[in-house]
């Protein structure tokens, strides 16, 4: 669950980041549109089981994304740790060990609850489909790149 969670984090992130501010919003949609039609087809949710797990699921990203922040911050102070006081030091390193630990338990909980919807079954395939798709939205996003340099490799010459 833990992979699941990161990976999505980041291909959802850094492909938007990539992008002009106005398009951010639209790109994010899409993928996101994307990202639910996919799950839904290869885990083979029911109506019924949509409406129970898309909520669930949508809160424990929220929920992991808010914690990745704030692990992020941390990193971010600790990476200049030689101007750092070594209680400063300290503190910021077990603010991200609680962090860390944070994540482990927002897991636990809502892989439990994810199972509790859709069996354990699919809840253990939930995570190489989660895999799958940022494997393929990367694969995706790099042809375009590809191709969009290509073309104006060519409009240079």
């Amino acid at each position: 669950m833990k992979k699941l969670i990161t990976l999505l984090f980041v291909a959802l992130a850094l492909p938007v980041l990539a992008q002009p501010k106005g398009e951010q919003g639209k790109r994010k949609e899409k993928i996101d549109a994307m990202h639910v039609a996919y799950m839904n087809k290869n885990l083979e949710l029911t109506e019924a089981e949509k409406e129970k797990f898309w909520p669930v699921y949508d809160e424990m990203r929220g929920k992991m994304k808010e914690n990745r922040k704030s692990i992020a911050e941390l990193k971010k102070e600790l990476k200049n740790f030689e101007s750092l006081k070594e209680e400063e030091i300290k503190q910021k390193s077990e603010a991200m060990f609680v962090a860390q630990q944070q994540e482990l338990n927002i897991k636990k909980e809502y892989s439990t609850r994810i199972a509790g919807i859709i069996g354990y079954k699919r809840s253990v395939k939930l995570v190489s489909l989660e895999r799958q798709f940022r494997q393929d939205l990367k694969k995706e996003l790099d042809k375009r790149k590809f191709e969009k340099e290509a073309k104006e490799q060519e409009k240079k010459e």
